[in-house]
């Protein structure tokens, strides 16, 4: 899997779209700000949890990472937070896997903040 800085795949879901256009951009804003900064803290954990080889928590970790991704339309976060998930256990070097997905949180963050001004 190569990622690109240039490459983001974020595209709010229909029923966040939908609270928008109903007026309620606000609300999409803050939804997208807790986003923001619930994956950094997790994304913190996460790489704490690389570090000191606990790759049950590194699942754990990931699984809710990828949860969050997916309700916000970050589908290619979700989909590298898939990845670790499902070979914690198994791949030798979890560093490279952490480093993208760190690098697809910051290419998506920008992407929400140019659209909604929601703030890392």
């Amino acid at each position: 899997m190569s990622f690109e800085a240039a490459e983001v795949d974020w595209s709010l879901p229909e029923a966040l779209q939908q609270l928008a256009i109903d007026g309620e951009r606000e609300i999409v804003a803050e939804v997208l700000t807790l986003f923001q900064s619930d994956t950094e803290s997790r994304l913190q954990e996460l790489r704490g949890a690389v570090e000191s080889g606990d790759r049950k928590r590194v699942r754990a970790q990931a699984h809710s990472l990828k949860g969050s991704a997916v309700q916000v339309g970050a589908n290619s976060l979700a989909e590298a937070c898939r990845e670790m998930e499902m070979t914690a256990e198994a791949r030798p070097d979890l560093l490279p896997l952490v480093e993208e997905i760190e690098a697809r949180f910051v290419a998506v963050s920008k992407a929400i903040s140019l659209e909604y001004g929601a703030v890392l």
